[in-house]
C-alpha cells in the first residue's frame, strides 16, 4: 500500500492506494501488523490524493 493521507474516525486509518488490488482502500491502523517505510512513492495519474478525494466526493454525490 502506498499511504496518502491518515485519518481519525472510530480508529485510526490511512487512506491509500493498494497495489494488490490496484485500487483506493482504507486501511485500519489497529489492523496493520507490518508497516516498512520506503522512499516517496513516485506521483501516479490516477493514483494521487487528489484522485482519491475527487473519487470519494463523486461516492458522496451520488447517494
Amino acid at each position: 500500500m502506498n499511504a496518502l493521507r491518515v485519518f481519525h474516525r472510530r480508529t485510526p486509518g490511512v487512506a491509500a492506494w493498494c497495489e494488490l488490488r490496484q485500487d483506493f482502500r482504507s486501511f485500519r491502523l489497529d489492523c496493520v501488523r507490518m508497516l516498512e517505510m520506503r522512499d516517496n512513492y513516485p506521483s501516479q495519474e490516477g493514483r494521487r490524493l487528489a484522485d482519491f478525494v475527487r473519487i470519494m466526493q463523486g461516492r458522496k454525490r451520488s447517494r
